[in-house]
């Protein structure tokens, strides 16, 4: 666990990260009810893969980033302009685009330059709206980066608006991979890491834990089929919860996990975490066959019981 202060940032409340999932090739939709939404192929073809995507605050831009040593994607700069970075381990010069900007409205793709590789890292939204990156592999596994909410446009600028890389003291403390940021009432991050199997290296399914900041002020923390309540003021677990039923939940099995709104009238004193999905026990690691994925959800009154 480590806390991080962004280089510039004020007092807020909680911003949520919204992950989306752009469909690519979707030839055919099974009909739905109208009033439930409809689906849209937005672009077929957003020049990158999607490790990570944010729906940027106002605007309603998206922010997709990969990493960046898989070789070529399918989008360049406009004006040819490359990544060259002598400590790079594996590709010192790459003239590929490995992170763009999104207008779901009018289609449009706006490439931005992101440095060193991404792979692993977790993210969050600061209190003024700009997206923290930190982490990732090989030379990126300690960095820190930032998108300013002036980039979020994919209007062409005079100027090249990109992921900016942290400075001197802007560095992780330790390799941060496959961890999950949330942002605390003071501004800074918490950074988790992912649960491990008894010391011994990282267990299946407790990639990217599930982390939810409660109206407490405290965290609940979900990894795999385990969750706690975590005092990170104290550095105590107040609570540990009942497995959740049925298959793993976290990557690479990869389910969701939403708070539910909240109700002032009762002091927010009824507090929900839905986690749908996942995949089905024993399928990570299975290289024969395809097994099903899990379509059942389950709801924890956090501060009340357990799953039901």
């Amino acid at each position: 666990m480590e806390f991080w202060n962004a280089p510039s940032r004020r007092k807020c409340g909680q911003w949520s990260l919204v992950i989306i999932v752009v469909a690519i090739g979707l030839s055919s939709l099974q009909a739905v009810d109208a009033g439930l939404g409809e689906w849209r192929l937005v672009t077929k073809n957003a020049g990158i893969s999607a490790m990570h995507a944010a729906v940027a605050p106002v605007l309603g831009t998206v922010v997709l980033l990969h990493q960046t040593k898989t070789g070529p994607s399918n989008i360049t700069f406009p004006d040819g302009r490359c990544r060259n970075i002598t400590y790079d381990l594996l590709l010192k010069t790459v003239c590929y685009v490995h992170s763009v900007i999104l207008d779901p409205t009018s289609e449009v793709v706006r490439p931005i330059m992101v440095m060193t590789d991404t792979q692993g890292s977790s993210g969050q939204f600061l209190g003024e709206g700009s997206l923290s990156q930190t982490g990732g592999d090989l030379e990126g596994k300690k960095r820190t980066s930032n998108l300013s909410t002036k980039c979020y446009t994919t209007v062409a600028q005079r100027r090249y608006c990109d992921w900016v890389e942290g400075g001197n003291g802007t560095d992780l403390l330790e390799q941060r991979w496959y961890f999950t940021n949330q942002l605390l009432p003071d501004g800074r991050q918490i950074i988790l890491p992912r649960d491990t199997d008894d010391g011994r290296g990282s267990s299946p399914n407790n990639l990217y834990p599930f982390v939810h900041l409660l109206p407490t002020g405290q965290l609940y923390i979900f990894a795999n089929r385990d969750s706690i309540l975590y005092d990170y003021n104290q550095n105590v677990v107040v609570r540990k919860f009942d497995k959740i039923p049925d298959n793993p939940r976290n990557y690479p099995s990869g389910s969701s996990s939403v708070m539910l709104p909240l109700v002032y009238n009762d002091n927010f004193k009824k507090v929900e975490i839905l986690v749908c999905g996942g995949a089905a026990t024993g399928s990570v690691g299975k290289n024969e066959g395809q097994m099903e994925c899990s379509t059942s959800c389950r709801k924890l009154d956090v501060l009340r019981k357990n799953f039901t």
